[in-house]
């Protein structure tokens, strides 16, 4: 099911008010939708932004040290 809303849409309900008729229940499901899309998308940018700051170091680390990866520590 896709629903398009404008991304600047704001609500006019209260928060954390019981909705009651159907047109209120609606609006709160897209809402839900909308603020968990938005969220999804800062969390792939979160783990986006981490593995692009990591994958230099992690690069680095394993040229630098081949021999800490072939050999055992016992």
């Amino acid at each position: 099911m896709t629903v398009s809303v404008d991304p600047n849409f704001k609500s006019s309900l209260p928060p954390r008010k019981r909705a009651k008729t159907e047109e209120e229940k609606e609006q709160r499901r897209v809402e839900r939708i909308l603020r968990n899309r938005r969220a999804a998308h800062a969390s792939r940018e979160r783990r986006g932004n981490m593995w692009n700051t990591w994958r230099p170091m992690c690069w680095l680390w394993k040229t630098t040290w081949p021999p800490c990866l072939t050999t055992s520590p016992r």
